[in-house]
């Protein structure tokens, strides 16, 4: 009976090899794996390995199934012993950079794709040419720039805590946002620093006209599946011209990504909100806040569920809120 790989679901490739000799637990493998039973065919195919089984088909497979089952050291370890099979290395190497791009860094999985992009075969050169594309170095520069106009029949006061104020009106605002990478190691490591700008002027009541400015200073370690982010950032904000509040503060936040499709984020901000008017000096105080974010995505479609806990320490006890929120 003939062995045929796995159609390659990280390539969107089909490749037929060499003629192997039969084994029942491999066929099992490949059936396990068709009807969607990643754990039980992974299973099956080690076990045609425990039986002699030492062929590229078998590792390839193992591969796939490992890369499916977000196992990457093993799926790196299974592509990797394709890399000595002249037939094989290509797409050895092409499924190794997919395998980079989900727990190594980037300049390791465009070192792979730069391989297969070298391939006799035409289709894996394609695959390979886009995948080096797709994953360049992202901008060192990012920024927008943000104009709108609307009108607001209960216009927000400045705090959160302070409610409305029964006032309506038309506004304008305008947001201008830049984040530069100054700082990057291996792909790994990166720091950032990043300005916000925030203005919104009110036609008739501008008493209500109120501003922010945003400095910010980020650094970033990416181990994936996890990756790490620790920044800090001072805020000036004014109201009807005058200056209203100053806020430093401190923010932790872990990402982990628990599938390939499935991310789990815990954000964490510490603050100390400043007020320069001394009319609202009793909202002076400490603010912390949690985030734990579980994010769902496949293809066009997302699910997110988030919870948020915030606690205030403000010199006024009335205005020290507990809130939580799903």
């Amino acid at each position: 009976m003939n062995f045929r790989l796995l159609t390659c679901v990280l390539a969107l490739l089909c490749l037929s090899g060499p003629v192997w000799a039969s084994s029942s637990s491999f066929q099992a493998g490949k059936k396990a794996f068709a009807q969607g039973e990643l754990q039980m065919a992974r299973v099956h195919f080690l076990q045609a390995a425990s039986s002699g089984m030492q062929q590229p088909a078998l590792w390839y497979n193992l591969g796939v199934c490992s890369y499916k089952l977000a196992d990457y050291e093993k799926a790196r370890h299974y592509f990797s012993r394709l890399l000595p099979q002249a037939k094989m290395a290509d797409i050895g190497h092409y499924n190794l950079g997919l395998v980079a791009l989900k727990s190594d860094t980037l300049a390791t999985a465009r070192h792979h794709f730069s391989l297969a992009s070298k391939s006799s075969n035409p289709k894996i050169r394609q695959l390979a040419a886009l995948a080096l594309e797709r994953s360049q170095e992202p901008p060192g520069f990012y920024g927008f720039a943000y104009l709108a106009h609307g009108y607001d029949d209960n216009i927000e006061l400045n705090s959160e805590l302070l409610g409305t104020s029964a006032q309506d009106d038309w506004f304008s605002e305008l947001m201008l946002y830049g984040k530069k990478r100054f700082w990057q190691k291996e792909g790994r490591q990166r720091a950032s620093y990043w300005g916000n700008l925030f203005f919104q002027k009110f036609w008739s009541e501008n008493q209500f006209d109120q501003g922010t400015a945003d400095l910010g200073l980020s650094y970033e370690l990416v181990a994936k599946p996890f990756t790490l982010e620790i920044s800090g950032d001072y805020a000036h904000s004014i109201y009807d011209g005058k200056g209203f509040e100053q806020t430093p503060s401190l923010v932790v936040q872990g990402r982990y990504q628990l599938t390939p499709l499935t991310k789990l984020r815990v954000k964490l901000r510490r603050s100390y909100l400043d007020m320069l008017d001394s009319e609202f000096s009793y909202l002076t105080g400490w603010r912390d806040q949690l985030l734990a974010e579980l994010s769902w995505k496949k293809s066009l479609f997302s699910l997110r569920t988030a919870y948020t806990f915030e606690d205030n320490d403000r010199d006024s006890s009335d205005y020290s809120p507990r809130r939580h929120s799903l």
